[in-house]
């Protein structure tokens, strides 16, 4: 799962950094408040919904008793929208949170109520 950057998909960071034709995806990284989706790539709206949706499932998993622990391995953009959304962070948020590759982030959840435990550490 994540973000669908339509026909930037397949293209290099630096590809469309300097490609005219991919500026309005420049914002996602900058701005994400004023992106707007173009040229088949997903609105924020349409990526918080999955996002969340997925999140909803974890609390049905929690509420049933059947799982303990779940580990979720995904990229960046997944795990800013998962922090956003448990922090009820603005959107304006979304690109100021600093996620390395392979770092670790921990939330638990009890009662359907996220608590973000720890973004970002590497060991």
């Amino acid at each position: 799962m994540e973000f669908s950057f339509g026909n930037a998909e397949g293209h290099t960071f630096d590809e469309v950094k300097k490609s005219n034709e991919f500026l309005h995806i420049k914002n996602w990284f900058e701005q994400p408040e004023k992106y707007k989706a173009s040229k088949g790539s997903e609105s924020f709206e349409d990526f918080f919904n999955r996002t969340s949706s997925f999140l909803s499932d974890m609390c049905l998993l929690e509420q049933s008793g059947k799982v303990r622990s779940v580990l979720i391995v995904c990229h960046g953009g997944v795990v800013r929208a998962f922090i956003s959304i448990m922090k009820n962070l603005p959107l304006s948020d979304f690109a100021r949170a600093k996620i390395p590759n392979c770092a670790l982030n921990k939330a638990t959840v009890q009662n359907g109520i996220f608590k973000v435990e720890y973004t970002a550490r590497l060991f």
